[in-house]
């Protein structure tokens, strides 16, 4: 096992499809089985699934009460982050896996001073059902990516590693962001304009598919809300971006 015992994975998670309590199990016994590392898994409901999610001894398991349809998602990672008694830390979704390496060297990368490092080019492949036997034996070489889906060129979303104290002091996740849109632009860009540094290793994310639901597409109520925000966040200068990060009530705390 490769030793990352100096971070640690959180994982957000609402079982909203049994795609997406398949895909978590993929993804957990891959990390456990591939690094000795510290996993926390933060689960937002209106009733706890437990007995499926605390899969291995090696997950800290927390519940969030949620009796909405919404999954606030940027307040769940940073209610992790702040737990979190590593110096890194991965914002990790529930799809998503890389080859070995491109974890090793995203850690390399943040050692060198970087706030965040994404654990791959930006190519973001979507992987059907087919492809996962090859995923899940690290066979990465075997797929032959032309059968995969291009979901993104460069994305900015999947997940990536950070340097908690550096990153804290930009305002972690922006929880102005509910549900899903946006948010991943304006991380980056925040991060850029107050003056951190950012980057990425060689090679793609692999996307487990799994059946889009509310939290996964704009058909939610607070999709122009986020837009708003993106477009707020872009339009301050470094001073007044600065200035409106201190009144961020999760940076308090």
């Amino acid at each position: 096992m490769i030793d990352l015992s100096n971070t640690t994975f959180i994982i957000p998670i609402k079982i909203d499809s049994k795609d997406r309590l398949r895909n978590y199990n993929i993804i957990i016994e891959y990390l456990t089985k591939e690094f000795d590392t510290n996993i926390m898994v933060c689960e937002s409901d209106q009733v706890s699934h437990e007995e499926l999610l605390k899969v291995s001894d090696n997950i800290k398991y927390f519940f969030v009460k949620n009796d909405t349809h919404i999954f606030h998602r940027t307040h769940i990672l940073n209610y992790m982050t702040k737990m979190c008694e590593t110096d890194i830390v991965c914002n990790y979704d529930t799809d998503v896996l890389f080859p070995i390496k491109q974890y090793t060297d995203a850690l390399e990368l943040i050692k060198k001073g970087n706030t965040i490092v994404f654990p791959y080019g930006g190519k973001f492949l979507n992987a059907h059902e087919e492809f996962f036997p090859l995923l899940k034996s690290k066979k990465f070489k075997d797929i032959d990516e032309s059968k995969l889906e291009l979901a993104h060129p460069q994305s900015l979303g999947g997940a990536f590693f950070f340097d908690k104290e550096k990153y804290g002091s930009i305002g972690w996740e922006n929880e102005n962001f509910v549900s899903w849109g946006f948010e991943d632009n304006e991380r980056i860009n925040r991060l850029v304009k107050l003056g951190h540094t950012w980057s990425r290793t060689e090679g793609p994310l692999y996307h487990l598919n799994h059946s889009r639901t509310l939290n996964s597409a704009p058909n939610h109520p607070f999709y122009a809300q986020n837009m708003n925000e993106f477009n707020k966040i872009n339009s301050l200068s470094k001073h007044d971006l600065e200035e409106y990060v201190k009144t961020w009530s999760w940076t308090k705390n």
